[in-house]
């Protein structure tokens, strides 16, 4: 999913410089107003679409660092102790207050 992010934000900013291009040269006058919203909004997109790629990239790294050391922590854990054992006196907290 993060390289088709990053792939489509490189596409985007492609196709919109060479759409500001033909627009600059649609007609006999110089559209510069339509280009230059083309190219910015080409180069504001492209790099929203880039950015969520490498946030998604940083994402599962994280995502599988967490995952090992999950498994490296449960992986030589000893087995709980029984409980209920205990050979500690109740007596003598008979006449214990709080």
């Amino acid at each position: 999913m993060e390289k088709i992010m990053k792939v489509l934000g490189g596409f985007v900013l492609v196709v919109c410089f060479f759409v500001g291009i033909t627009q600059l040269f649609v007609v006999d006058d110089y559209r510069w107003l339509v280009a230059i919203r083309w190219w910015l909004s080409g180069i504001i997109t492209g790099a929203v679409l880039y950015s969520l790629g490498e946030i998604l990239e940083y994402l599962a790294d994280i995502s599988y660092r967490v995952r090992e050391l999950e498994h490296m922590a449960t992986k030589d854990k000893a087995p709980a102790p029984k409980l209920g054992n205990s050979k500690a006196d109740l007596n003598k907290l008979k006449d214990f207050k709080v």
